[in-house]
């Protein structure tokens, strides 16, 4: 089984790693499509909730989807797409990208947005 594991996820998020590390353990091979967009989840969630449209930001998140995209055409074929943790707004191109490529894709959501955002401004 060949997974793609794809995103702006944060590379260091424990949670990530773990997943990552125990599909290879397990035999699977594992293909990151990982472009840096953010300086952590907490920059991740600082953003959304805030200052996500100026235009410095917008610019670089379109080059880091340009990016992104670039790397995905390199991966090859795969069996199944993985969208690390904390991917909420990559999953609008990983849709795209994994329903084009006639693949299923899955989701690492751990907590939803609402609650990253909300709750734990509160």
């Amino acid at each position: 089984m060949h997974v793609c594991y794809f995103g702006t996820y944060d590379r260091d998020y424990s949670r990530n790693r773990i997943i990552i590390e125990g599909l290879r353990e397990n035999g699977v091979r594992v293909t990151e499509c990982h472009v840096a967009l953010w300086r952590g989840t907490k920059d991740k969630v600082d953003r959304v909730a805030g200052n996500w449209a100026s235009p410095r930001f917008l610019a670089s998140a379109l080059s880091c989807y340009i990016r992104l995209l670039r790397k995905y055409r390199e991966v090859g074929a795969y069996d199944v797409m993985m969208v690390g943790y904390a991917g909420h707004l990559d999953m609008f191109l990983a849709r795209a990208l994994a329903r084009m490529a006639g693949k299923p894709l899955v989701f690492d959501a751990y907590l939803s947005l609402y609650s990253t955002i909300v709750e734990d401004r509160r």
